[in-house]
């Protein structure tokens, strides 16, 4: 998966990437960007339907949005 996000930012070096995964997924991805060790993943709360959102700038990730659910607001499940 780290892999696959290598190449994805290699190849799009400019603009904006959206990418769709799981929890955990996002959660070490996540680990990995900002240099924190993937045992603290657990400590990352990622929502079904969250949006969070890396920023590259020169081969440094920051981490500008953690589980946003705000767009979910006035949804009612069913």
């Amino acid at each position: 998966m780290l892999d696959a996000i290598g190449e994805i930012a290699q190849i799009h070096t400019e603009g904006t990437v959206l990418l769709v995964s799981h929890s955990f997924s996002i959660a070490s991805i996540i680990c990995k960007a900002i240099n924190l060790p993937l045992s603290s993943f657990r400590s990352l709360r990622i929502d079904l339907g969250s949006i969070t959102e890396l920023s590259l700038y020169d081969n440094v990730a920051i981490l500008s949005r953690l589980n946003d659910t705000n767009h979910l607001n006035g949804l009612k499940a069913k």
